[in-house]
């Protein structure tokens, strides 16, 4: 990843598609020019690669057309990372014709498990046609849309459809617009879904919209990670976490905000270690110790964290926990 690669010939990805041990392969932040896009996309057809990250590799939507027609007939492929996809230049990106590509994709490939299409500036309407696709998938566990622009409508369209993906275990709408509506429609169709990974952080959601949220969370497949931290929440949100984490509803290593008390009154404290599974997602080590935050002035607040041993086997450790059906009030941890 970010090595300046700018080109990727023929004889390269001939190389590529001739090593038969070849399961992952990360491009992510090199500057690829055209011949390399479309060599890089070829090498799906080989049938062999498992991971491929493409993030911000200079993609536009003529090198995603290659990448969704190979795509859809590899049966290999668990994890395709297409984010921040530019347009021609001089003109926007067209967002219809990526969610068309990807619903395509999710519609006739049966292998992939987790979907990365961050920064490409998705609004409602593609989320629509997105929908199309994901609902007739049958084993896509990961869907992460971070850093677009769905709203409401586009949260109640993925709402719609979380009862008919059984599959689905994780979803990300971080930095989006989503506002109460929006939440409030997700937590309806909550408790009928798998989803044990949410992320709604740095979005519009106030008081209303994580009240019902908070109310949602005690389901047959408990929700065993939020993230909420950047709403424009208040006191009453504050105090319902709080009684959902001393009560162990929810786990405070899975959550990205913490409660404190400052010369009583409620404040908000980030708790930044509470997302590893972008670090899992990039197979970084898992070693840390409990630590002290300030916030505003606040008294240091001491979190006890559970330590990790560096390791590299991550065979036996999951990126994302696995739902587990009537688990224990104190076992949402992970």
């Amino acid at each position: 990843m970010n090595n300046e690669i700018e080109s990727i010939s023929k004889l390269t990805r001939k190389q590529l598609g001739l090593v038969s041990n070849l399961r992952q392969l990360r491009l992510n932040g090199n500057p690829l020019n055209k011949p390399g896009r479309i060599n890089a996309a070829c090498l799906l057809k080989y049938n062999q690669l498992e991971l491929l990250d493409l993030a911000e590799t200079s993609q536009n939507v003529r090198s995603i057309a290659w990448v969704a027609e190979f795509a859809q007939t590899c049966t290999s492929i668990k994890v395709l990372d297409i984010s921040r996809i530019i347009g021609q230049r001089g003109y926007n990106l067209r967002t219809y014709k990526v969610a068309l590509f990807f619903s395509d994709v999710l519609k006739h490939n049966t292998s992939l498990s987790e979907l990365h299409l961050q920064k490409n500036g998705l609004n409602d309407n593609d989320i629509e046609t997105l929908m199309w696709g994901l609902v007739a998938h049958p084993k896509l566990k990961v869907l992460d849309l971070t850093c677009n622009d769905v709203c409401d409508f586009g949260a109640e369209i993925i709402a719609k459809s979380l009862d008919k993906v059984e599959s689905l275990i994780s979803l990300s709408l971080a930095c989006n617009k989503v506002r109460n509506a929006g939440t409030r429609a997700l937590s309806l169709r909550l408790p009928y879904s798998k989803i044990t990974v949410l992320n709604l952080a740095r979005n519009h959601i106030g008081d209303e919209g994580m009240i019902d949220l908070m109310n949602s969370i005690r389901k047959p497949y408990p929700l065993q990670a939020l993230f909420i931290f950047g709403n424009p929440f208040g006191v009453t949100t504050l105090e319902t976490l709080s009684n959902c984490l001393k009560t162990c509803i929810l786990s405070p290593n899975t959550v990205d905000t913490h409660v404190t008390i400052v010369d009583g009154a409620y404040s908000v404290v980030h708790y930044p270690l509470g997302d590893r599974y972008k670090s899992r997602y990039y197979r970084q080590y898992e070693s840390w110790k409990p630590g002290v935050w300030r916030w505003n002035g606040a008294p240091p607040m001491y979190y006890g964290i559970k330590k990790f041993k560096p390791s590299n086997n991550f065979s036996s450790r999951d990126k994302f926990p696995l739902p587990t059906k009537g688990a224990a009030k104190n076992s949402c941890g992970i």
